[in-house]
């Protein structure tokens, strides 16, 4: 399980153990917003049925995890918004300064540079793409276009996104391609990304 939803599920867990109870993106779902300046916001939505709850504390534990973690890694990480609504929704935002930090505190795959950079890196292009075009919807395994791997790999200068997650991937530009993993471009800048079969891979300019 992600590493924010655990300290989503912990955090509402410890709280019920001491008190005796049982632009604009704002998506209703888990999602990853990379910023142009590499930066990545996370939002995490969770449902939950406990009926007490108090948000200082379990803001207070969430911190205290983003805490423990900078003090034995590099990286900034900030609690933006911790809220629970009374439908029993638990949302949480939070800003990543690096892909390399949110990789490193969530303990899953997250990847975003140029297509030169992650060959240079030794991800896996040989795999099969699909056309996203104009930035309409489209399962990947259905928008028009197969594209090879060779082919994407050719376009060295164009951004590229990896992730290993099940995730709402939102990006600073327009989606182009998008691996053939039954993903799905759900808007021009963002997609659905699917772990089924392994990484998803985004190419966006």
């Amino acid at each position: 399980m992600k590493r924010r939803i655990s300290i989503l599920l912990a955090a509402v867990m410890l709280l019920c153990m001491i008190s005796g109870c049982g632009n604009k993106f704002d998506p209703d779902e888990n999602a990853v917003y990379i910023k142009k300046d590499g930066s990545v916001i996370a939002y995490s939505v969770e449902e939950f049925n406990e009926s007490y709850y108090d948000e200082v504390e379990l803001t207070d534990y969430i911190n205290e995890q983003i805490d423990t973690f900078t003090a034995e890694n590099e990286g900034e990480i900030k609690l933006q918004k911790f809220s629970v609504d009374e439908e029993g929704y638990a949302r949480m935002v939070i800003k990543y300064d690096s892909v390399e930090t949110y990789s490193s505190f969530n303990g899953v795959v997250l990847y975003a540079g140029s297509v030169a950079s992650a060959i240079a890196e030794g991800y896996d292009f040989d795999i099969d793409f699909s056309a996203i075009d104009n930035g309409e919807s489209a399962d990947a395994s259905s928008a028009s276009g197969d594209t090879s791997g060779d082919s994407v790999k050719d376009m060295l200068d164009s951004n590229c996104v990896i992730t290993g997650e099940d995730i709402l991937v939102k990006v600073a530009g327009s989606v182009s391609y998008v691996s053939a993993t039954g993903s799905k471009a759900v808007a021009k800048d963002q997609v659905r990304a699917s772990s089924e079969s392994g990484l998803t891979y985004i190419i966006y300019n």
